[in-house]
C-alpha cells in the first residue's frame, strides 16, 4: 500500500509541482479493458432441473465454473472400453462432476453428468448424497425400487424406482444411482434386479457411490 505522506512533505511536493510546466491529462482507462467479474458458481445439487441439460455446452461449463476448473480426461468405462470426459473441478473430490459429451471433441450434446466421490458436497434427487444407505434412499423415493444384484459390472445400479419420487421428473431425463456392498449373501449377488426392501439387502449395508443424471440425446444428423 502506498504511504500516507507527512503535512510537510506533502506541502514541498505541490511547492515543487506549481514551479513545473503543466502535463497533458492520462487518457481515460478504456471501458473495455475493465475485468468482468466472475460468475457465481452454481449450487452443488445435481437434478434433472440442472445446473447441467442436454444443451449445455463446453463453452456454458467454462462460463459457469471458470476455464481453470473444467478439464478435458479420460476415463475407464464398461467392458473395458475408455471414455473422453470432462472433469469440473478435477482435483477436487469433495466438488468434482464428471461430464460425458456425445461428442467429446467438441464439448456438445451433454449425456451425463455424474458424482462419484465419497466425500462430495454435491447432492443428488432428493437430496441424496454419496454414501446414503438403502432406507435412506427409500425414503427420498417414498418407497423401494428395484437394483441389480451386486458383484459384476453392472453390480448396484438402480433398474426400477417403481414410480417414486426419484423417478424421472423430466422427459429424456434419467435419473441414475449404484450401491456398493460387500456381501457375499448369493441372493443378492450377480445378475438380476432386487426389491431393495429385501431382508438381505437390507442386511448388506449397502451405500450410494455414485448418482448420475443421463439425457437422451437424438443421433446427429
Amino acid at each position: 500500500m502506498r504511504a500516507r505522506l507527512s503535512l510537510a512533505f506533502a506541502a514541498s511536493v505541490l511547492a515543487l509541482a506549481a514551479c513545473q510546466p503543466a502535463e497533458p491529462a492520462a487518457a481515460p482507462t478504456p471501458a473495455a479493458e475493465t475485468a468482468a467479474p466472475a460468475a457465481t458458481p452454481p449450487e452443488l445439487k445435481l437434478t434433472c432441473f440442472g445446473p447441467f441439460g442436454p444443451t449445455t455446452t463446453g463453452a456454458d461449463l467454462v462460463k459457469m465454473f471458470g476455464a481453470e476448473n473444467v478439464a478435458d480426461e479420460s476415463s475407464p468405462g464398461m467392458d473395458g472400453e475408455t471414455l473422453k470426459i470432462t472433469a469440473i473441478y478435477p482435483a477436487d473430490p469433495t466438488r468434482r462432476v464428471e461430464i460425458t459429451f456425445a461428442d467429446s471433441e467438441k464439448r456438445e450434446r451433454l449425456v451425463r453428468a455424474e458424482v462419484k466421490s465419497m466425500t462430495s458436497d454435491w447432492s443428488g434427487p432428493e437430496g441424496i448424497e454419496t454414501g446414503e444407505g438403502l432406507s435412506v434412499v427409500e425414503t427420498a423415493n417414498g418407497g423401494p425400487f428395484e437394483l441389480q444384484g451386486f458383484g459384476w459390472d453392472y453390480g448396484g445400479y438402480v433398474t426400477d424406482w417403481k414410480g417414486g419420487k426419484i423417478a424421472s421428473p423430466v422427459q429424456s431425463c434419467d435419473p441414475l444411482m449404484r450401491f456398493a456392498s460387500d456381501s457375499a449373501d448369493p441372493s443378492i449377488v450377480g445378475e438380476g434386479s432386487r426389491l431393495s426392501s429385501l431382508p438381505a439387502m437390507q442386511a448388506s449395508g449397502a451405500k450410494v457411490v455414485s448418482f448420475t443424471i443421463g439425457w437422451d440425446q437424438p443421433p446427429p444428423k
